[in-house]
């Protein structure tokens, strides 16, 4: 009965967060559709880029505190955005700006399905063996790989052993909303303004297939 419910949950998500720009805000479309036994809500804020980052700000332009959040339903596994900027020029948005984040899991997770969240279901999992999809929005703007054209979706089970797993997404600062598989190009880069970075994992775990739906989100800033 719980996996009959995945694919109207998946589907409603994409339904307001692939088809183009201008998507529901993350508070709308990344929550409505979480159980409601939701249990897990951390809000960090810290202004020390990551290490493996080497983006910085121009002197004039100072970088305020960053707030990252994670909420989800999945026990002892939780997506950290923690320690990327979240204020970053234009011409660093040019040049690509990569963003770093960790699957950190306190405790072995069994039979983990990941769902694929794209139109074609052509996600492929991360090095811990969960699906996490990405995108960047907000003010009528949009970058995420949503169309990668149709694939064979297997949906094996996985064992994600406790850990940090380290992995990231790298932008052009462009709207785009993916290849397909008529080699689609990038459209107009993002103006000015404020937007949201979403990671997002749905599927089922342990041996009666229970529904997870895993969130974490930031606010970045481009600026001139």
């Amino acid at each position: 009965m719980r996996r009959g419910l995945l694919p109207f949950l998946a589907l409603s998500w994409l339904v307001s967060g692939c088809a183009g720009v201008g998507r529901l805000p993350v508070s709308e479309a990344e929550t409505a559709e979480l159980p409601a036994e939701v249990d897990t809500l951390t809000d960090q804020a810290g202004d020390a880029p990551s290490e493996t980052d080497d983006t910085s700000l121009p002197p004039d332009i100072p970088q305020p505190n960053c707030v990252y959040k994670a909420d989800g339903t999945l026990k002892y596994l939780t997506i950290d955005l923690s320690g990327n900027p979240c204020v970053y020029t234009l011409a660093q948005a040019k040049e690509g700006i990569t963003f770093h984040y960790r699957i950190i899991v306190e405790k072995a997770v069994h039979n983990v399905v990941s769902q694929p969240l794209d139109a074609g279901h052509c996600d492929v999992p991360g090095t811990s063996g969960l699906r996490v999809f990405e995108k960047i929005h907000g003010n009528g703007q949009a970058w995420c790989f949503c169309d990668e054209g149709l694939c064979k979706d297997t949906n094996e089970p996985v064992e994600i052993e406790a850990g940090e797993y380290a992995d990231s997404l790298s932008w052009d600062g462009n709207n785009w909303n993916g290849p397909s598989d008529t080699g689609n190009e990038p459209g107009p880069p993002f103006p000015p303004g404020e937007y949201t970075l979403v990671l997002r994992a749905e599927g089922t775990y342990g041996e009666g297939g229970i529904l997870f739906a895993e969130t974490a989100t930031m606010q970045i800033t481009l600026v001139e």
